[in-house]
């Protein structure tokens, strides 16, 4: 291998020496910024406030007066553009509850509409694919105006679009100067009239998922017809030879599955020659349900690596080879470790008879192995008071009478098990899980999308229990709701003392900062999150709305006006103190401070 690599690197150098005629005129700038570490004023600042790292600016312009700022970066080219953009930094470090300032990350839902049939995805399930209309893109051209990154997403494939390309010259129209665009394609459409659309509006991070390094690989992973993957190899080898934007990034992105893991260093070898320098292998990600699956129950389980009686052997080929390209300054994001994980990983559940799971939720909880009936699982390290250990997939409950039961041994720590409704992110009702069976009962007097929740009780104890079985079923519909008697509360005998009543989750008022209390979350701050076609703004990907209130549209308000609706000033408030919302406590980015 030492041979190839050798050659393969000379490669990337010739490549590198071509680019260089391009990028001739950033380099004999050099360096012309001073470090924040020598800024004494607001006057010694860059005029251009993005050749700053983010998190480090942050934590410099805190120190200043945010009118001051505001009006220095007004004087500068692009004056509007970046006054925002360090005014929003600004009260984001100070966690200000109500914004003067514009999002600068945007998202925009493309459509759900792809060309691809990947085994993997959810996507080819969508009933009724959406795609966004062309007089839509006027909702975002406030947001375009202040923007510094904006990213073209959405379920399906953002280039199969059926009017691509009416779409991007509208974003064109409202795009300013300086914003850069970032897009996941499967590259199928990556050429001609639509890249060249894509670099008008400078496309700067392109990230394309191939999942395959053979033609035959590709057709079984995404659905293709012969001869797609060498047109999708020949896409990507033009963009990367391509004058105009050789100076960009672009990331080549593979799914682990028993078709792909035999081809990673084919995979690695072949992009490396064609001057590829970033990579993304992701693994399987766990089974939400078991009848995913297009047509035959089990078709997702069997794409797991694990199935191939050679995988481990394949999985260290793959970490030696890693490894290597690593060493010659390949940026590789992959975690071999966990490649051959589980696939079905979840407690499980079953909802008016069929067969879901209930999943670990983002590294608080694992599991220490399945048996016969049930498992066992532990919270982790990481994993504090009022944490999601688990979660299952959402579920559209009719109006009706249900009753959630489980069995359960609760051997350290404490439990709860609860009823989330998506909508509101508030739980319509909790309750202790404790050892024996558990019954949980509630009424809806309409239809909810609602999740179950199990999630670490009121102390900091490292919770260790053996679940055994958990069932939903809806006891009465809506039409005899009001001739059903009221059921009677089943209260099991506790393994320990009865826990405390749960905490009510709003603050009575705003707390002063604390380092210990605050979560730092930038996206209620800087991030304007369009996930869906109806135009509803969500929090986060953990939470549409807060509690207690609806979720704003984009079409209905000025754009500042909305990052201001009641519901946003309610998480930022909350945020400062250490009465966090259930789903500000239970997200895994909350234990580290992001830009």
């Amino acid at each position: 291998m030492r041979g190839a690599v050798v050659r393969r690197t000379l490669t990337r150098l010739r490549r590198r020496l071509g680019r260089i005629p391009a990028r001739l005129s950033e380099v004999l700038r050099g360096p012309d910024i001073l470090p924040l570490s020598r800024v004494r004023s607001i006057r010694d600042l860059d005029p251009n406030p993005l050749k700053y790292e983010r998190l480090a600016f942050m934590e410099h312009i805190g120190r200043y007066d945010r009118e001051e700022l505001r009006e220095h970066y007004r004087r500068q080219p692009l004056g509007e553009v970046y006054a925002n953009y360090v005014v929003n930094l600004w009260e984001y470090e100070h966690g200000v509850e109500t914004l003067t300032s514009r999002p600068w990350n945007i998202t925009i839902p493309m459509t759900e509409v792809c060309n691809a049939v990947c085994t993997f995805c959810s996507a080819p399930l969508v009933p009724a694919p959406k795609a966004l209309a062309v007089g839509e893109i006027a909702h975002f051209a406030e947001a375009l105006r202040h923007a510094v990154r904006v990213s073209l997403q959405g379920l399906g494939e953002p280039l199969a679009h059926p009017q691509f390309e009416a779409v991007v010259e509208e974003i064109r129209r409202h795009l300013n100067p300086v914003a850069e665009m970032e897009m996941i394609t499967n590259g199928w459409l990556l050429s001609g009239r639509r890249w060249e659309l894509l670099k008008a509006i400078r496309i700067a991070h392109l990230q394309v998922s191939v999942n395959a390094a053979t033609d035959a690989t590709h057709q079984i992973a995404m659905g293709s017809r012969p001869g797609t993957f060498d047109q999708v190899v020949r896409n990507i080898e033009t963009v990367m030879a391509d004058p105009g934007w050789a100076q960009q990034l672009l990331k080549v992105s593979m799914v682990i599955t028993r078709h792909s893991l035999p081809e990673v260093v084919p995979f690695l070898d072949m992009f490396v020659d064609l001057g590829v320098e970033n990579f993304q292998f992701n693994a399987l990600l766990p089974l939400t349900t078991s009848q995913w699956g297009f047509g035959r129950e089990g078709q997702y389980v069997d794409l797991w690596s694990g199935n191939l009686p050679n995988a481990r052997d394949l999985v260290e080929k793959a970490r030696a080879a890693i490894d290597e390209y690593r060493r010659l300054g390949i940026h590789i994001t992959a975690t071999p470790e966990q490649w051959l994980g589980p696939v079905e990983l979840g407690l499980p559940l079953r909802v008016d008879g069929r067969p879901h799971l209930l999943l670990p939720h983002e590294g608080m909880a694992e599991l220490l192995g399945s048996e016969a009936e049930g498992a066992r699982f532990r919270g982790t390290s990481t994993a504090r008071r009022w944490a999601y250990l688990f979660r299952s997939s959402s579920f559209r409950a009719a109006p009706g009478r249900y009753a959630l039961e489980m069995e359960a041994t609760v051997e350290s720590g404490r439990l709860f098990v609860g009823i989330l409704d998506l909508e509101k992110d508030d739980f319509i009702v909790q309750r202790g899980l404790y050892s024996g069976r558990t019954a949980l009962e509630f009424v809806l007097p309409e239809v909810r999308f609602i999740a179950i929740i199990v999630r670490q009780g009121d102390d900091e104890r490292r919770v260790l229990a053996h679940h055994r079985r958990a069932a939903l079923r809806c006891v009465s519909d809506g039409a005899s709701l009001a001739a059903a008697a009221p059921p009677k509360p089943v209260t099991p005998p506790p393994a320990f003392p009865p826990a405390a009543p749960v905490r009510d989750p709003l603050p009575d008022a705003p707390g002063a900062p604390s380092a210990a209390d605050r979560i730092y979350c930038p996206m209620v701050y800087n991030t304007l999150s369009v996930f869906h076609h109806s135009l509803d703004v969500s929090m986060c990907c953990y939470m549409e709305n807060a509690p207690g209130h609806r979720q704003p549209k984009l079409d209905e308000a000025p754009l500042l006006d909305m990052v201001n609706d009641p519901a946003f000033r309610l998480v930022r408030r909350t945020l400062m103190t250490d009465k966090h919302l259930p789903a500000c406590d239970a997200c895994p980015y909350g234990n580290f401070r992001s830009y």
